[in-house]
C-alpha cells in the first residue's frame, strides 16, 4: 500500500500568501516610524511559515516579529559588558512593547489582544489574523568575546518564566541554503508533511497541536540532503525511515542553537516528535 505520486505532489503545493501581504502591510503601516518614539530603532519582519514560504491552504495565523534594535540583550556578564563599553540604555524591551501595543491599538483597537508571548490581532476587513512577537536583539558572544557576536532575538513572556531566545533570520538563511541544495525539494516536503498532519488532525487521528509547523519543519531539517528528490514517494519513505531510525535527541534547531527535542518550553517533547514518526508510518501503510 501507498499514498499516491499526485496525491503527495498535491500536498505539497504552497497556500494563498495574498491575505498574508495585506496584513503584513497593514501592520508595518501600524507601527510607521512617526508613531513610534523617535529616538529608537527597530525592525519589522515576517517569520514562520509565511517568511519560509512553507504555508499550506491550512495555514492562517500570519507570524510577525518587531525587532527593537537599538538596544540588545545579552549573554555577558557585568564585568564583560564593562570590558566592552556596553552600558544600559533607558528604553528597553519593556517600554518598546508598551508602546507597539499603543501603536496597534491606535490603529485596530479592540481587534488587539496582548497574550503570554506574543500579541493577537484579530482578522478584519481582507486581514487575516496576526501574531505580533515583539523582541529585542539579542546578541550570543563566545566565552573570549574574540568572535562577532550571533545576532537573534528575545522575549520575556508575561508570565514571567525564563527569557525565549531564537534566531529567526539564522533560521530562514539556513533554511533558503537547504532547499537550493536538495533542488527546491526541502520546502515542498515541510509543506507535505503539514497538510498530512492536518489531514490526520482533520479526520481526528491526532492532535495538531502537538505537531507545532516550527519543530515539524526544523527536524525534517535535520533529515539528510540525499533523502530528498526524485519523486514524492520516494522522498516521504525516505525522510520517514530516516526520521524513524535515527536518534531524534540530536537533532538540533537549523540555528544550530540548541536541540530540538527536550523539556524546555519551546522544546518538542521527545514522546510526541516520535509519536508523529509512528503516525506517518501508520497512514503510508494503511493507504
Amino acid at each position: 500500500m501507498a499514498i499516491s505520486e499526485a496525491q503527495l505532489n498535491t500536498w505539497s503545493h504552497q497556500g494563498p500568501t495574498t491575505s498574508s501581504s495585506i496584513t503584513y502591510e497593514s501592520i508595518r503601516y501600524a507601527l510607521r516610524p512617526e508613531v513610534m518614539p523617535s529616538d529608537i530603532e527597530f525592525d519589522i519582519y515576517l517569520q514562520g511559515s509565511y517568511k519560509n514560504n512553507t504555508n499550506t491552504r491550512g495555514d492562517s495565523d500570519v507570524d510577525i516579529v518587531v525587532e527593537l534594535t537599538s538596544s540588545f540583550w545579552s549573554n555577558l556578564n557585568d564585568i564583560q559588558k564593562k570590558s566592552l563599553g556596553i552600558t544600559p540604555s533607558n528604553y528597553g524591551w519593556d517600554l518598546f512593547r508598551s508602546d507597539v501595543i499603543s501603536a496597534l491599538t491606535s490603529q485596530y483597537g479592540p481587534f488587539v489582544k496582548p497574550g503570554n508571548k506574543c500579541i493577537n490581532i484579530d482578522p478584519s476587513s481582507g486581514r487575516i489574523p496576526a501574531d505580533i512577537v515583539v523582541s529585542i536583539q539579542y546578541r550570543w558572544y563566545d566565552a573570549d568575546l574574540s568572535l562577532e557576536p550571533i545576532n537573534g532575538i528575545a522575549i520575556k513572556p508575561q508570565n514571567k518564566s525564563d527569557l525565549i531566545i531564537s534566531y529567526p533570520k539564522i533560521h530562514y538563511d539556513k533554511c533558503v541554503d537547504k532547499n537550493e541544495r536538495t533542488g527546491e525539494w526541502f520546502k515542498r516536503t515541510v509543506r507535505l508533511f503539514k497538510n498530512i498532519r492536518n489531514y490526520l488532525s482533520d479526520n481526528n487521528e491526532m492532535d495538531i497541536k502537538a505537531v507545532p509547523s516550527y519543530l515539524l519543519e526544523s527536524l525534517l531539517f535535520n533529515v539528510p540532503d540525499s533523502q530528498f528528490g526524485n519523486t514524492f514517494q520516494h522522498t516521504f519513505c525516505n525522510t520517514v525511515n530516516w526520521l524513524y531510525t535515527s536518534e531524534l535527541t540530536i537533532c538540533t534547531f537549523p540555528s544550530l542553537r540548541g536541540p530540538i527535542c527536550g523539556n524546555g518550553p519551546e522544546q518538542w517533547h521527545i514522546d510526541q516528535a516520535k509519536g508523529f514518526v509512528n503516525k506517518l508510518i501508520e497512514f503510508w501503510n494503511s493507504n
